[in-house]
């Protein structure tokens, strides 16, 4: 079976095709508005872009914006960004906004971009997954993501909430269910088993990286 990688590879070489001929020296730009802590980012950063340059080096450009799901604003001359996934995510974006800038030579730029957002501590971060329990079976609830403001009074406008969106992709479903059988149902079926059992909501987290354990 050919995998979701190759199919989106296979995509964009045909969509290519179709506008230039195989031979020619056309080159096509194609900008990414990517996100250095966010997972989907990640994974096409690190998946898709490398496979699309071994293909098709001679008909794409890669137009890199470390920007993707922020917002900016302009308040008594001063600049203020709120990134989707915190301050450290706005530093992160900032540095690979200088190397972009600085290194022209895209030989060398992208695997210095990639080797940068492949061993961003955070790639590693915690994640929590919610589910609920009669005391006897658990059931998970898929993964969601909300964004409210932060701050308050003159500063939370500045921090607008950029809304939630269920399911969100940070956890595959096969870790969603790795966590359930791994970690909570057993916790689920000691407690009975020892007499106590407990009816509600539970939480699991998982981490992913030989830096954090499950």
């Amino acid at each position: 079976m050919i995998s979701k990688h190759s199919c989106r590879l296979l995509l964009m070489a045909c969509m290519l095709l179709q506008l230039y001929n195989v031979h020619s020296i056309e080159v096509v730009k194609v900008t990414v508005f990517y996100e250095t802590l966010c997972p989907d980012s990640i994974d096409f950063f690190v998946g898709q872009i490398p496979l699309a340059l071994r293909e098709l080096r001679k008909h794409i450009r890669f137009d890199l914006v470390p920007y993707g799901h922020a917002k900016q604003n302009y308040t008594e001359g001063q600049w203020s960004f709120t990134c989707q996934h915190g301050k450290k995510e706005c530093r992160y974006n900032k540095l690979h906004a200088c190397f972009i800038k600085k290194e022209k030579s895209k030989n060398k730029l992208l695997p210095l971009l990639t080797c940068l957002i492949k061993h961003t501590d955070e790639v590693r971060y915690l994640k929590k997954v919610l589910a609920f329990t009669d005391g006897t079976e658990v059931q998970v609830m898929p993964p969601a993501q909300d964004h409210k403001r932060a701050l308050d009074g003159d500063k939370g406008g500045m921090t607008g909430g950029m809304g939630a969106y269920c399911p969100c992709p940070y956890l595959s479903g096969d870790g969603v269910e790795g966590v359930k059988q791994i970690i909570l149902q057993p916790v689920v079926d000691r407690l009975r088993k020892d007499g106590t059992p407990f009816v509600g909501e539970l939480s699991g987290v998982c981490g992913e990286g030989s830096s954090s354990a499950p």
